[in-house]
């Protein structure tokens, strides 16, 4: 399988049928990006064509040594976030903030609601709802920095988004935690105390993009 690297290797030297398959690659998965931050299935259908145009108009910035996958992320995001701003719906708050961070669970919690004493599928379902719940109720510049990591390796991926966003790797990686404290936080407001390998599956496969 062509990588994605060498498909934009290919398109930057005008291959069309390259920047058709990325697109058939990332199209959901953009798409999905896009309805975490801005929780609404039409502007969410908007700004992943927006990142698709400005990946096409991008293109020649592409570095040959980049990774493709954080790169196409961040102009998912970034596109998203100046859609809040015209929306009117995102406080201009920078994602490395290290004062005023959201901390008051309160105002994430809901009425708290303990599992049910269920099998491990069905308590997986429930956490992934209730972590829907949570992720909703997150101000949109903590999605937003949350969304850029990859939970698989989340100590990599903070290195990434620094690069990406020209952030210190420290500060990204002190609002990484807080931010997550504070969806746990949430979590736990509504009876859950997941493991971190249950709250990494969560992250990972939950349909947060939903509505």
């Amino acid at each position: 399988m062509v990588s994605d690297e060498q498909l934009m290797n290919q398109w930057q030297q005008g291959s069309d049928a390259a920047f058709a398959e990325l697109e058939a690659r990332y199209r959901n998965s953009i798409r999905s990006i896009c309805r975490r931050l801005l929780l609404d299935s039409l502007e969410a259908e908007d700004a992943a064509q927006e990142t698709f145009v400005k990946l096409w108009l991008a293109r020649a910035n592409f570095a040959p040594d980049r990774s493709f996958w954080p790169w196409l992320r961040t102009i998912a995001l970034t596109t998203s976030l100046d859609r809040l701003r015209v929306l009117g719906r995102l406080h201009e708050v920078p994602l490395t903030e290290t004062v005023g961070a959201a901390t008051n669970l309160k105002i994430l919690a809901t009425s708290a609601v303990p599992p049910s004493k269920t099998d491990g599928l069905a308590r997986m379902s429930e956490l992934r709802e209730a972590l829907q719940d949570c992720w909703k109720a997150l101000p949109p510049h903590q999605r937003a920095l949350l969304q850029m990591i990859d939970w698989s390796d989340w100590k990599k991926s903070v290195k990434e988004v620094a690069e990406f966003t020209g952030r210190q790797a420290a500060a990204v990686r002190m609002s990484t935690v807080r931010y997550s404290r504070v969806l746990v936080g949430c979590l736990k407001s509504k009876g859950f105390h997941p493991s971190s390998s249950e709250l990494l599956e969560a992250l990972e496969t939950s349909s947060l993009e939903k509505e």
